[in-house]
């Protein structure tokens, strides 16, 4: 119970600051909204734009979550995340579960890489103000470069696979999810341990999983993408051969 208001009180201070600094507020909204038209190329939003609205907002607060190494953070970040997503959208929910699984384990690397790493970094050379001002920028710039540089190559609408392949998806999105989980959660009780052994094996796991995770939920976006070209083409050839076995029916009866 004291980590769930620990949390909240975490997610108040932040959308506190936001609001207060409208500029900030305005580069939340701006890294939601590259955000949301990732998420929208691969998750069926319904189509009011309440729902559109307030998904962008809740992707841009979400990507400026606070995650440390060790910090139960992620967990209720995950509760809220994962409904957020599902009752936003619609389709099939094999595949909604899917996408909503491969863009937390997309979000969640860059904010516990930034969060834990960054942040210290800065803050041992007495640059914390400068980080508290640039990490925003650095998120908007984050997911506004991965938009600018994916979108010719975007599906124009969800794209729509067999339940068969989401399942395939699913399970393969559960090896970087599981990690995600691990590095984070399992680390140390209470947050990385003061102790420099165990700190310096917590760092080290960081570095090797958090990019391992984002570049696989990038990869599992496009298998997706590859899956449904092959379920297209797989379609296509059947439809070929129905008509062929059609017209050489005709054939026979003349």
């Amino acid at each position: 119970m004291e980590r769930i208001l620990n949390f909240l009180s975490r997610m108040e201070e932040y959308l506190w600051i936001c609001l207060q600094g409208w500029p900030w507020f305005l580069l939340v909204l701006a890294g939601g909204f590259f955000l949301y038209r990732l998420v929208s190329a691969f998750l069926p939003v319904k189509p009011r734009r309440g729902w559109r609205a307030g998904l962008t907002v809740f992707l841009g607060v979400i990507s400026g979550q606070i995650i440390w190494l060790g910090d139960p953070n992620l967990l209720f970040t995950l509760l809220a995340f994962v409904p957020a997503l599902l009752l936003a959208s619609k389709g099939d929910r094999v595949g909604r579960l899917t996408v909503t699984v491969i863009f937390f384990c997309l979000i969640m690397p860059v904010n516990a890489a930034l969060d834990t790493y960054c942040a210290p970094i800065m803050a041992h050379y007495g640059l914390d103000s400068v980080y508290y001002y640039s990490e925003k920028f650095i998120r908007l710039a984050v997911w506004g470069g991965l938009y600018l540089g994916t979108r010719r190559r975007l599906p124009e609408k969800p794209p729509q696979l067999s339940p068969r392949f989401w399942r395939l998806v699913l399970l393969l999105a559960a090896m970087p999810f599981s990690a995600l989980l691990a590095v984070v959660l399992l680390t140390f009780e209470g947050g990385i341990s003061t102790n420099s052994a165990a700190h310096s094996l917590t760092m080290n796991l960081g570095v090797a999983v958090l990019p391992f995770v984002f570049l696989t939920a990038l990869a599992l976006l496009y298998a997706i993408l590859v899956l449904e070209d092959h379920e297209r083409l797989e379609q296509a050839d059947k439809l070929a051969s129905l008509r062929e076995s059609y017209y050489q029916g005709l054939r026979r009866e003349e």
